[in-house]
């Protein structure tokens, strides 16, 4: 409990904060702790009449502990506006041509990226610059991520190896992230806004039909929190026949950027 956590020692600290569109994150990570003890979050419900920057900007404020020093400091943004492009092919200085050769410009936007050795792909994703430089400013040694990239970093580690296709969708309150993968190679990452089961099983099948994957000998793997399973799963198997769940993949992406 983040109530009880002795901050004279928060240099060994790992905190992490995952920004959404309805709210924030905060987790700590002890290591100090056993492993289920490890990690307390802390939620926060977005203001939707202040800006991203602005609802930090009182959170901080509002929040005694999170003046601490820290030992690292992760943030991790969730939203669509990402895309991915082989490392080979990447340059750091064209960065922001290719991510708005993609997306249209967004006001007080800047353009991020993470290596994801993995797959030797380069994640480029949108961020609104006032909250960055306000982060940086209380936390000078923040490293910034998008979600994706820390499923990438987590499940490109589990990824299908000989012929058989596998697909991986992650699924938070809003936004399902679906990764496809061949013989170890990844071949789709997208993030979707959903409102309802039914369209995460559309946009699952959906892509399994473009990538022309096998009902019969690829598989489906479910993550994250997924909510009416039962309900998704009686559309999934109408069609599907190797469906796996992921078991413990809440917050699977703060516990990536932190080990």
């Amino acid at each position: 409990m983040i109530e009880t956590t002795d901050f004279r020692k928060s240099e060994q600290y790992t905190l992490s904060i995952r920004c959404t569109a309805d709210g924030f994150c905060f987790s700590l990570y002890n290591p100090l702790k056993n492993s289920e003890e490890a990690y307390s979050n802390y939620f926060v419900e977005a203001d939707m009449l202040l800006s991203e920057c602005g609802n930090l900007k009182k959170i901080v404020r509002q929040t005694e502990w999170l003046n601490n020093s820290f030992g690292k400091v992760n943030v991790l943004l969730e939203n669509t506006r990402q895309m991915t492009i082989p490392l080979d092919l990447f340059e750091d200085e064209q960065a922001e041509a290719l991510f708005y050769h993609s997306f249209h410009k967004v006001d007080n936007e800047i353009v991020n990226y993470n290596v994801v050795p993995n797959n030797n792909i380069v994640v480029l994703y949108g961020m609104d610059q006032s909250t960055k430089a306000f982060l940086l400013e209380i936390f000078p040694n923040a490293k910034f991520y998008s979600k994706t990239t820390a499923l990438l970093n987590h499940y490109g580690k589990k990824r299908s190896e000989g012929n058989r296709k596998q697909l991986i969708v992650h699924v938070d309150k809003h936004i399902c992230t679906l990764m496809a993968y061949e013989d170890g190679h990844l071949l789709l990452c997208n993030a979707q806004v959903f409102t309802q089961q039914t369209d995460v099983a559309f946009h699952s099948l959906a892509c399994w039909k473009s990538l022309n994957m096998n009902q019969e000998e690829d598989e489906l793997r479910l993550s994250g929190e997924v909510g009416n399973l039962e309900e998704l799963l009686h559309i999934l198997q109408k069609y599907l026949q190797h469906i796996i769940i992921e078991e413990n993949t809440t917050d699977i992406d703060i516990k990536t950027v932190t080990q």
